[in-house]
């Protein structure tokens, strides 16, 4: 029904920001996008120029860990004939993910969940100041907020992607592992995932075995430099990711090797 696609209103401290997308409602409060959209009007342009090459009018994207909206919008622009679907668990940022992507359903459409491995609940933990860096954490004893868990083979059971972009600090392993039925039925689709050793070692996992696994999952794996597309070992990418200090990454580009 249409109905069920009109956002609530919510009470936000906001700030209406033009971008190279469109106008974007951000959190007043944010002191790493926020300030970034305003000076350069746009956000990430190496990972924006990824998806530009990829998207196709006609393309059926996925973003996971859509915080405002920047990607899920600029997706709309290039695909007038696809469809957008947009993951986000982080309250405020889903509240206004919904209102910015307003316009544009049912075109584009909100899932206000994290995606797992499994249905479940989850903590999220977010730094202050910076609400994009927020973190899922499944086996916290106490939590101020808290998110629901779905696997992505459940959510979109039966659904085909050209273009995922997953971006959630330091859980993408279990989001890619949760999407395998999906990612088989995608056929020749294309993912593009944020690389984040210093995320994963929080988690206490080991960055060359998260490279591993994408490998098992037959991915050929190519690296964003400076807007090239670049095959590294996994040394080569650690090495990289490391001279950039602790908050070192890199945009991957996967593909199905077979």
């Amino acid at each position: 029904m249409f109905a069920d696609l009109i956002p609530p209103s919510v009470a936000v401290d906001a700030v209406r920001v033009s971008t190279d997308v469109g106008e974007l409602w951000l959190p007043a409060d944010d002191r790493v996008i926020l300030p970034y959209m305003k000076s350069s009007g746009t956000w990430e342009p190496g990972e924006a120029q990824m998806l530009r090459s990829l998207l196709q009018p006609n393309s059926r994207f996925l973003d996971v860990g859509a915080n405002v909206g920047y990607f899920s919008a600029l997706a709309a622009k290039l695909c007038p004939q696809g469809t957008i679907d947009a993951v986000e668990p982080e309250p405020r940022s889903v509240s206004l993910l919904r209102l910015n992507l307003w316009t544009l359903a049912p075109h584009a459409r909100v899932w206000p969940v994290g995606l797992g491995l499994r249905r479940g609940i989850a903590a999220l933990r977010t730094e202050e100041g910076n609400p994009g860096n927020t973190f899922v954490e499944e086996d916290s004893p106490r939590a101020s907020r808290l998110t629901a868990l779905v696997c992505g083979d459940e959510l979109f059971a039966g659904r085909r992607f050209d273009v995922i972009k997953v971006d959630v600090q330091g859980y993408e392993p279990e989001v890619i592992r949760g999407l395998e039925e999906t990612l088989r039925q995608s056929g020749n689709v294309s993912l593009v995932v944020e690389f984040f050793p210093e995320a994963l070692r929080q988690r206490g996992l080991s960055p060359s075995e998260v490279l591993r696994l994408y490998r098992g999952m037959g991915f050929e794996r190519l690296a964003d430099v400076a807007g090239r597309l670049l095959r590294l070992d996994d040394e080569e990418l650690l090495s990289m990711c490391q001279s950039s200090g602790k908050n070192g990454f890199v945009n991957l580009l996967l593909r199905k090797t077979f």
